[in-house]
């Protein structure tokens, strides 16, 4: 017969293969347990270098992702930042800081380059990772912190 499935080279067998892989493929997703996914409904999106200055006189711990919406690392750490915000809900706060609405909190902490996270202990600067790193460097600052 020239190389042609019998199956899928007429409509009732070609029907039969596509519900058949139709189902497993739907029950492959089905069946996959779901991840939970933590939102920035944790993170202070900061406005302005008073609030700044609020968020980090009233936490003991505050981590601060200072960012950008066109930057590509920044989207990279963001999920890493977000799920930290979940996981540490009640111990730390975390703000973010848009380094193109907030130039003034930027200067001042002198932010060169993005993504820039710091982990502030009583106010103080107790840490700093530039750059893209993954979600344990930022877990390992937040944990010495903590102690």
């Amino acid at each position: 017969s020239g190389g042609t499935c019998s199956l899928t080279c007429n409509p009732i067998g070609g029907g039969i293969v596509g519900i058949v892989l139709g189902l497993l493929i739907t029950s492959s997703f089905l069946n996959k347990p779901q991840e939970v996914v933590a939102s920035s409904g944790n993170i202070v999106e900061v406005e302005g270098q008073q609030q700044l200055d609020e968020i980090l006189k009233n936490n003991r711990i505050v981590l601060v992702d200072f960012y950008a919406d066109w930057c590509g690392p920044c989207k990279i750490v963001r999920p890493s930042i977000n799920a930290i915000a979940y996981e540490y809900h009640g111990r730390i706060a975390v703000a973010a800081v848009n380094v193109d609405r907030n130039r003034d909190a930027a200067g001042k902490a002198q932010v060169t380059a993005i993504p820039d996270v710091r982990i502030y202990k009583n106010g103080i600067e107790a840490g700093r990772i530039s750059g893209a790193a993954p979600k344990s460097g930022y877990v390992e600052a937040v944990e010495k912190a903590l102690r």
